[in-house]
């Protein structure tokens, strides 16, 4: 069911043209990365489908490219993200179910990423736009900003012109 997943997460990404590479979808817009990741559970026999977004003009060290998702500068989970835009978001896909169940579940999480996730990801994508709302306006809640301070961010997007 693992294979199963992947393929049809893959399919997905592609038709939106990201690149994989590992178990990391990766889109470049700008100065940007928009990131996704299959992470696999240690405990049950599921995925969590972590978000985010990557900066690599802020790295200092040289980071084997695609990053998983602990070296993203903002990170969150799929249902994370979805908090107050959906019902009773999905925060772990279960792989021990048949394989119509997971289609469903697939379906879901692909209709979810592509009406709320991946567009909320492509705008924070726009230096120009995150300038404007960091850290006042931004929903801290939803993403985790993460290997950088937030004074060096906001100080990184004050200097940021394009």
């Amino acid at each position: 069911m693992r294979k199963i997943a992947i393929r049809e997460l893959n399919k997905f990404f592609k038709e939106k043209g990201f690149k994989k590479k590992r178990l990391v979808w990766y889109l470049k817009k700008g100065d940007v990365y928009v990131m996704c990741e299959y992470q696999g559970s240690r405990i049950m026999h599921g995925f969590y489908l972590n978000c985010g977004l990557y900066f690599p003009s802020l790295e200092n060290d040289e980071i084997d490219f695609p990053p998983y998702s602990f070296d993203w500068h903002f990170s969150g989970r799929y249902n994370q993200i979805l908090k107050g835009l959906v019902e009773k978001p999905k925060a772990f896909i279960e792989l021990d179910k048949s394989e119509d169940e997971l289609m469903s579940d697939l379906e879901d999480m692909k209709n979810n990423l592509e009406k709320y996730i991946l567009p909320y990801l492509l705008k924070l994508a726009d230096l120009n736009y995150l300038k404007e709302i960091f850290p006042d306006k931004f929903d801290h809640d939803k993403l985790w900003l993460q290997k950088i301070r937030e004074k060096e961010l906001v100080e990184f997007l004050k200097n940021y012109k394009k």
